[in-house]
Protein backbone atom coordinates (compact mmCIF):
# COMPACT_ATOMS: atom_id res chain seq x y z
CA UNK A 1 0.00 0.00 0.00
CA UNK A 2 2.92 2.25 0.59
CA UNK A 3 4.02 1.84 -2.65
CA UNK A 4 0.41 2.53 -4.02
CA UNK A 5 0.85 6.08 -2.29
CA UNK A 6 4.15 6.81 -3.74
CA UNK A 7 3.34 6.10 -6.90
CA UNK A 8 -0.52 8.47 -6.63
CA UNK A 9 1.45 10.69 -4.78
CA UNK A 10 3.75 10.73 -7.78
CA UNK A 11 1.86 10.76 -10.43
CA UNK A 12 -0.87 13.39 -9.44
CA UNK A 13 2.90 15.85 -9.19
CA UNK A 14 3.62 15.00 -12.86
CA UNK A 15 0.42 14.71 -14.62
CA UNK A 16 -1.07 18.02 -13.86
CA UNK A 17 -1.41 20.88 -16.11
CA UNK A 18 0.85 23.69 -14.78
CA UNK A 19 4.01 21.05 -14.53
CA UNK A 20 2.65 19.67 -17.87
CA UNK A 21 2.81 23.57 -19.73
CA UNK A 22 6.16 23.73 -17.96
CA UNK A 23 7.64 21.10 -19.49
CA UNK A 24 6.82 21.66 -22.67
CA UNK A 25 8.13 25.27 -22.44
CA UNK A 26 11.30 23.88 -20.98
CA UNK A 27 11.82 21.72 -24.06
CA UNK A 28 11.27 24.11 -26.72
CA UNK A 29 13.97 26.42 -25.29
CA UNK A 30 15.73 23.80 -24.90
CA UNK A 31 15.98 22.99 -28.56
CA UNK A 32 16.01 26.41 -29.86
CA UNK A 33 19.21 27.14 -27.63
CA UNK A 34 20.90 24.25 -29.41
CA UNK A 35 19.11 24.71 -32.79
CA UNK A 36 21.88 27.37 -33.63
CA UNK A 37 20.57 27.66 -37.64
CA UNK A 38 18.89 24.56 -38.15
CA UNK A 39 15.46 25.45 -39.16
CA UNK A 40 13.79 22.73 -38.91
CA UNK A 41 14.82 22.39 -35.07
CA UNK A 42 13.98 26.39 -34.44
CA UNK A 43 10.66 25.17 -36.53
CA UNK A 44 9.78 22.48 -33.61
CA UNK A 45 10.77 24.47 -30.73
CA UNK A 46 8.50 26.84 -31.98
CA UNK A 47 5.96 24.63 -32.12
CA UNK A 48 6.74 23.55 -28.43
CA UNK A 49 6.83 27.14 -27.27
CA UNK A 50 3.53 28.06 -29.00
CA UNK A 51 1.98 24.76 -27.54
CA UNK A 52 3.58 25.56 -24.26
CA UNK A 53 2.26 29.00 -24.10
CA UNK A 54 -1.28 28.14 -25.60
CA UNK A 55 -1.90 25.70 -22.86
CA UNK A 56 -0.46 27.75 -20.14
CA UNK A 57 -3.07 30.38 -21.12
CA UNK A 58 -5.65 27.89 -21.04
CA UNK A 59 -5.41 26.53 -17.81
CA UNK A 60 -5.10 30.47 -16.24
CA UNK A 61 -8.23 31.26 -17.94
CA UNK A 62 -10.93 31.71 -15.09
CA UNK A 63 -13.35 30.32 -17.65
CA UNK A 64 -11.77 26.86 -18.65
CA UNK A 65 -10.71 26.47 -15.07
CA UNK A 66 -14.31 27.65 -13.82
CA UNK A 67 -16.13 25.33 -17.09
CA UNK A 68 -13.53 22.78 -15.52
CA UNK A 69 -14.54 22.33 -11.73
CA UNK A 70 -17.74 23.82 -11.39
CA UNK A 71 -19.44 19.88 -12.49
CA UNK A 72 -16.91 18.23 -10.07
CA UNK A 73 -18.10 20.84 -7.18
CA UNK A 74 -21.59 21.04 -7.63
CA UNK A 75 -22.30 16.69 -7.84
CA UNK A 76 -23.38 17.85 -4.16
CA UNK A 77 -25.88 20.50 -3.76
CA UNK A 78 -24.70 22.35 -0.46
CA UNK A 79 -25.85 20.90 2.67
CA UNK A 80 -29.27 21.66 4.38
CA UNK A 81 -29.41 21.58 7.89
CA UNK A 82 -32.69 19.22 8.75
CA UNK A 83 -34.16 17.96 11.74
CA UNK A 84 -32.05 14.94 12.83
CA UNK A 85 -29.99 12.52 14.69
CA UNK A 86 -26.66 13.09 13.66
CA UNK A 87 -23.59 10.69 15.59
CA UNK A 88 -20.41 11.68 13.88
CA UNK A 89 -19.41 15.00 12.12
CA UNK A 90 -16.58 13.50 10.28
CA UNK A 91 -13.78 16.29 8.95
CA UNK A 92 -11.36 14.60 6.59
CA UNK A 93 -7.95 16.45 6.91
CA UNK A 94 -5.69 18.33 4.57
CA UNK A 95 -2.60 20.61 5.88
CA UNK A 96 -1.94 23.04 7.99
CA UNK A 97 1.63 24.82 8.72
CA UNK A 98 3.44 25.52 12.39
CA UNK A 99 4.44 29.06 11.91
CA UNK A 100 4.63 30.09 15.62
CA UNK A 101 4.96 34.29 14.55
CA UNK A 102 1.66 33.52 12.79
CA UNK A 103 -2.11 33.25 14.25
CA UNK A 104 -3.77 29.57 14.94
CA UNK A 105 -6.30 30.45 12.10
CA UNK A 106 -3.47 31.46 9.88
CA UNK A 107 -1.20 28.15 10.18
CA UNK A 108 -4.46 26.12 8.94
CA UNK A 109 -5.12 26.00 5.02
CA UNK A 110 -7.89 26.91 3.49
CA UNK A 111 -8.85 23.56 2.64
CA UNK A 112 -8.93 22.86 6.34
CA UNK A 113 -9.96 26.31 7.68
CA UNK A 114 -13.21 25.63 5.67
CA UNK A 115 -13.98 22.07 6.78
CA UNK A 116 -12.91 23.02 10.38
CA UNK A 117 -15.50 26.47 10.47
CA UNK A 118 -18.23 24.00 9.19
CA UNK A 119 -17.61 21.64 11.40
CA UNK A 120 -17.90 24.23 14.37
CA UNK A 121 -21.24 25.55 13.09
CA UNK A 122 -22.23 21.93 12.31
CA UNK A 123 -21.64 21.35 16.38
CA UNK A 124 -24.07 23.56 17.23
CA UNK A 125 -26.77 22.59 14.77
CA UNK A 126 -26.48 19.00 16.01
CA UNK A 127 -25.27 19.33 19.87
CA UNK A 128 -24.90 15.49 20.43
CA UNK A 129 -22.66 14.61 17.56
CA UNK A 130 -18.91 14.08 18.25
CA UNK A 131 -16.47 15.93 16.14
CA UNK A 132 -14.27 13.69 14.44
CA UNK A 133 -10.68 14.78 12.74
CA UNK A 134 -9.00 13.06 10.36
CA UNK A 135 -5.56 13.42 9.57
CA UNK A 136 -1.68 12.65 8.82
CA UNK A 137 0.14 11.69 12.42
CA UNK A 138 2.84 13.73 13.62
CA UNK A 139 6.14 15.11 11.78
CA UNK A 140 9.42 15.23 12.74
CA UNK A 141 10.11 18.81 14.22
CA UNK A 142 6.37 19.75 13.91
CA UNK A 143 4.84 19.94 17.77
CA UNK A 144 1.10 18.32 16.66
CA UNK A 145 -0.66 16.15 14.51
CA UNK A 146 -3.18 17.55 11.80
CA UNK A 147 -6.24 17.08 13.21
CA UNK A 148 -4.79 17.77 16.76
CA UNK A 149 -3.84 21.41 14.99
CA UNK A 150 -7.65 21.75 13.40
CA UNK A 151 -8.79 20.68 17.33
CA UNK A 152 -6.64 23.63 18.54
CA UNK A 153 -8.84 25.87 16.64
CA UNK A 154 -12.38 24.27 17.12
CA UNK A 155 -12.18 24.51 21.25
CA UNK A 156 -10.89 28.09 20.71
CA UNK A 157 -14.39 28.58 18.53
CA UNK A 158 -16.09 27.02 21.87
CA UNK A 159 -16.69 23.44 21.44
CA UNK A 160 -15.96 21.12 24.04
CA UNK A 161 -12.91 19.50 24.14
CA UNK A 162 -14.71 16.19 25.22
CA UNK A 163 -16.70 16.15 21.99
CA UNK A 164 -13.70 15.67 19.34
CA UNK A 165 -11.75 12.54 18.43
CA UNK A 166 -8.71 12.49 16.71
CA UNK A 167 -8.22 10.04 14.19
CA UNK A 168 -4.23 10.17 12.86
CA UNK A 169 -1.46 8.54 11.31
CA UNK A 170 -4.03 8.87 7.91
CA UNK A 171 -2.06 9.90 5.04
CA UNK A 172 -5.01 10.20 2.23
CA UNK A 173 -8.98 9.45 2.35
CA UNK A 174 -8.88 5.18 1.62
CA UNK A 175 -6.80 5.34 5.08
CA UNK A 176 -8.85 7.45 6.88
CA UNK A 177 -12.57 5.52 5.87
CA UNK A 178 -10.65 2.60 7.03
CA UNK A 179 -9.86 4.22 10.27
CA UNK A 180 -13.21 5.27 11.06
CA UNK A 181 -15.48 1.52 10.52
CA UNK A 182 -15.21 0.92 14.01
CA UNK A 183 -16.84 4.39 15.22
CA UNK A 184 -18.79 4.78 11.85
CA UNK A 185 -20.46 2.05 10.46
CA UNK A 186 -24.42 2.30 11.00
CA UNK A 187 -24.03 5.73 12.56
CA UNK A 188 -25.40 8.68 11.33
CA UNK A 189 -22.36 10.69 9.20
CA UNK A 190 -21.84 13.96 8.62
CA UNK A 191 -18.90 13.93 6.01
CA UNK A 192 -17.40 17.19 5.92
CA UNK A 193 -14.75 17.81 3.27
CA UNK A 194 -13.89 20.29 -0.01
CA UNK A 195 -16.63 20.49 -2.51
CA UNK A 196 -14.09 18.99 -5.24
CA UNK A 197 -13.42 16.06 -3.13
CA UNK A 198 -16.49 14.65 -2.18
CA UNK A 199 -17.27 12.57 -4.88
CA UNK A 200 -14.39 10.35 -4.27
CA UNK A 201 -14.24 10.62 -1.08
CA UNK A 202 -18.52 8.97 -0.68
CA UNK A 203 -17.39 6.76 -2.84
CA UNK A 204 -14.10 5.45 -0.85
CA UNK A 205 -16.59 5.53 2.72
CA UNK A 206 -19.04 3.66 0.41
CA UNK A 207 -16.51 0.69 -0.28
CA UNK A 208 -15.81 0.56 3.49
CA UNK A 209 -18.94 0.14 4.40
CA UNK A 210 -19.88 3.62 5.96
CA UNK A 211 -23.02 5.49 4.98
CA UNK A 212 -22.49 9.38 4.85
CA UNK A 213 -24.18 12.44 3.71
CA UNK A 214 -21.43 14.60 2.18
CA UNK A 215 -21.42 18.61 3.28
CA UNK A 216 -19.21 20.42 1.42
CA UNK A 217 -17.66 23.53 2.88
CA UNK A 218 -14.45 24.53 0.38
CA UNK A 219 -15.97 26.02 -3.01
CA UNK A 220 -13.50 27.29 -5.64
CA UNK A 221 -15.05 27.67 -8.44
CA UNK A 222 -16.93 31.18 -8.98
CA UNK A 223 -18.76 32.71 -11.27
CA UNK A 224 -16.92 34.39 -13.61
CA UNK A 225 -19.72 36.53 -14.75
CA UNK A 226 -19.25 39.55 -17.69
CA UNK A 227 -16.14 40.94 -15.87
CA UNK A 228 -13.12 41.80 -18.04
CA UNK A 229 -11.40 39.93 -15.29
CA UNK A 230 -12.78 36.42 -16.52
CA UNK A 231 -10.44 37.33 -19.95
CA UNK A 232 -7.19 37.98 -17.77
CA UNK A 233 -4.85 35.04 -16.74
CA UNK A 234 -5.18 34.35 -13.04
CA UNK A 235 -3.23 32.88 -10.97
CA UNK A 236 -6.46 31.40 -8.71
CA UNK A 237 -7.31 29.87 -12.18
CA UNK A 238 -4.42 27.88 -12.30
CA UNK A 239 -5.00 26.53 -9.24
CA UNK A 240 -8.64 25.65 -10.09
CA UNK A 241 -8.24 23.83 -13.27
CA UNK A 242 -4.89 22.02 -11.08
CA UNK A 243 -7.76 21.13 -8.20
CA UNK A 244 -9.92 19.97 -11.44
CA UNK A 245 -7.38 17.23 -12.71
CA UNK A 246 -6.36 15.92 -9.05
CA UNK A 247 -9.57 15.10 -8.68
CA UNK A 248 -10.09 13.85 -11.80
CA UNK A 249 -6.65 11.46 -11.05
CA UNK A 250 -8.34 10.83 -7.50
CA UNK A 251 -11.55 9.15 -9.36
CA UNK A 252 -9.86 7.69 -12.09
CA UNK A 253 -7.61 6.29 -8.81
CA UNK A 254 -10.54 5.11 -7.22
CA UNK A 255 -11.87 3.26 -10.11
CA UNK A 256 -8.97 0.86 -10.80
CA UNK A 257 -8.78 -0.14 -7.35
CA UNK A 258 -12.51 -0.84 -7.03
CA UNK A 259 -11.84 -3.19 -10.82
CA UNK A 260 -8.60 -4.75 -9.33
CA UNK A 261 -10.33 -5.95 -6.25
Amino acid sequence: MDILFTIKKVLGVIISPFPICCFIIFVGLIILFKAKRDLNKIKRAKCFLSIGILLLLLISSPIVSFQLLRPIETVYAKYQDVEQSVDNIIVLGCYNTEDASLPLVANIKPCSLYRVVEAARLARVYPEAEIILSGWQKTKGREYSHPAYMAQLLISLGIDEERIVLKEENNDTSEEAISLKSIAVGKSNLLVSSASHLKRAVKIFDAQGISVTPVPAEFLAREVGGSFHALLPSGDAINNTQRAFYELLGNIWVWMLSVLK
